[in-house]
């Protein structure tokens, strides 16, 4: 008889997001060998496709948009969450988002074997001093599937038990990026911790130096698209570098590429790295928590430059930017680190977890 496994997420599956995209891989994967329930406290469809045997259940909530108005509603969730509980059997019960993990921790005071929670999110990402110490507090009740090297020296302080289970490439590649074209390529939510102010000050000041080659960034806007755009207009690169909507085909536009960054702030794992470096293209990044050194081998598929040295960020993405022979070494040595990250070793991991 198939186990029962309920993964639970606190966020809008209609978003797009790395979160909600490995929730509906590993849910769809795993519904081969398990009985996957998604538990969602809100109405909207998911963005990502689900298969059929992967049983979507709501809580019947509309997302609030407001922040305060989405706070209170969390006590309507914790009722909902206690009244499923009790009414339902399971053998995993995972939480899926950071929110969720918070949420479960107030109506589980015991421990319990069958609780897991999967962070999606760094522990170094920026918490109220009040959420940081409720989740340390919390940790024990938990078993914790960190999905970085990085955090599993600091869960392992707190938590019940911690396992390390990367993210699963999403997609493979046969085609490779010719790494010809003269244009810089960037993935993630238009939101303040991405740092693509920072970003579009970088390659505003290569570019004036290094002509033809543009930057495009693909990413849902969370707040940050006008002030970015304004950025682009002050720094006089219109038309070279541009604010694009999210694509469902991405895996595209990493081929009309040639050299992936980012400037992110804090990264637990960034899928967009590995989907690039599957596409064969050499990858930037600053060195920060949690997950970029799990993926970029520095001076091997790409480069981690030490946070907050920009001088550095540029001499590194410049001297990719003038050698094709560089690129090339880069990119085949990305396509070689990606194959780490390959579906069915992850999928076999999660088994092996679950049993």
């Amino acid at each position: 008889m198939k186990k029962n496994v309920v993964f639970f997420t606190a966020r809008d599956l209609s978003n797009v997001g790395g979160g909600e995209r490995m929730l509906s891989i590993i849910a769809n994967k795993l519904s081969d060998y398990y009985n996957i329930t998604i538990l969602t406290p809100y109405t909207s469809t998911c963005y990502y496709e689900l298969n059929n045997n992967v049983c979507l259940v709501s809580m019947g909530l509309d997302f609030q948009i407001k922040s305060f108005k989405r706070k209170i509603q969390y006590f309507k969730i914790i009722n909902s969450l206690r009244h499923w509980k009790k009414s339902n059997s399971y053998d995993f019960f995972i939480t899926s988002s950071s929110m969720a993990f918070l949420l479960m921790s107030f109506i589980s005071w015991k421990r319990d074997s069958r609780l897991y929670a999967w962070m999606h999110l760094s522990y170094y990402h920026p918490k109220p001093m009040i959420i940081r110490w409720l989740e340390k507090y919390f940790y024990k009740k938990f078993n914790i599937i960190s999905i970085n090297s990085m955090d599993v020296d600091v869960y392992e302080k707190f938590a019940a038990s911690v396992t390390l289970i990367p993210n699963p490439l999403p997609f493979t590649s046969d085609k490779k990026a010719e790494l010809i074209q003269k244009r810089l390529i960037s993935v993630g939510r238009l939101e303040k911790g991405k740092r693509f102010d920072l970003l579009i000050e970088l390659c505003s000041n290569i570019f004036r130096k290094v002509p033809e080659w543009t930057l495009d960034i693909y990413g849902q806007d969370d707040g940050e698209k006008a002030t970015l755009e304004r950025r682009i207009v002050e720094n006089g690169m219109n038309g070279r570098i541009r604010i694009l909507d999210p694509v469902s085909d991405i895996k595209s536009e990493y081929l009309k590429s040639s050299i992936f960054v980012t400037t992110t702030k804090v990264e637990s794992f960034s899928l967009v790295l590995l989907e690039a470096s599957e596409c064969g293209l050499p990858c930037v990044a600053f060195d920060v928590p949690s997950g970029p050194r799990d993926i970029i081998d520095n001076d091997y598929n790409g480069y981690l430059v030490t946070e907050g040295d920009l001088v550095g960020f540029e001499e590194k993405l410049v001297s990719l930017l003038t050698s094709d022979s560089l690129r090339a070494t880069l990119g085949a040595n990305a396509v070689k680190k990606a194959k780490a990250f390959d579906e069915n070793s992850i999928i076999k991991q999660w088994k092996e977890l679950l049993g």
